[in-house]
């Protein structure tokens, strides 16, 4: 999703294309749910939907196709109210924000993960320990 969000940057502020071709070309350059999302949103900006209700219906389509977290999800679509909306410089603000937003979630998810999985490991041990005493 990052990189989908990179490339965008791309293609509206150093490209300078319009919301539709960017989302497009951006797509191009992704696999999976952000692309689901990218094109997704073309097409509703296609269909005449505002850009933010475009952008929405990428983000549930995101959603629907990956495991995509709610509040990473909470992040992409938050987005929506300010791509196409505002000069280039604050939408580049914006996207860099939410990549490096969920950067930060996806370290904390990792350690989150690293923490449960230490965790189930010493609840291995411990039950083992446990059954081996009973068995005694």
């Amino acid at each position: 999703m990052k990189s989908a969000l990179a490339l965008l940057e791309t293609e509206m502020c150093c490209s300078l294309q319009p919301l539709g071709p960017a989302l497009l070309n951006a797509a191009k350059g992704c696999r999976g749910p952000a692309a689901a999302l990218l094109r997704s949103a073309a097409s509703g900006l296609g269909n005449g939907l505002p850009a933010s209700d475009a952008w929405q219906l990428g983000v549930e389509e995101a959603m629907r196709e990956s495991a995509l977290a709610r509040a990473d999800a909470d992040v992409v679509a938050s987005l929506g109210t300010v791509l196409g909306a505002s000069p280039a410089g604050d939408q580049r603000r914006h996207l860099r924000s939410a990549v490096e937003r969920l950067s930060v979630q996806e370290s904390e998810a990792r350690d989150r993960q690293s923490t449960v999985g230490r965790l189930w490991g010493y609840a291995g041990v411990f039950s083992a320990l446990a059954l081996a005493t009973l068995l005694l």
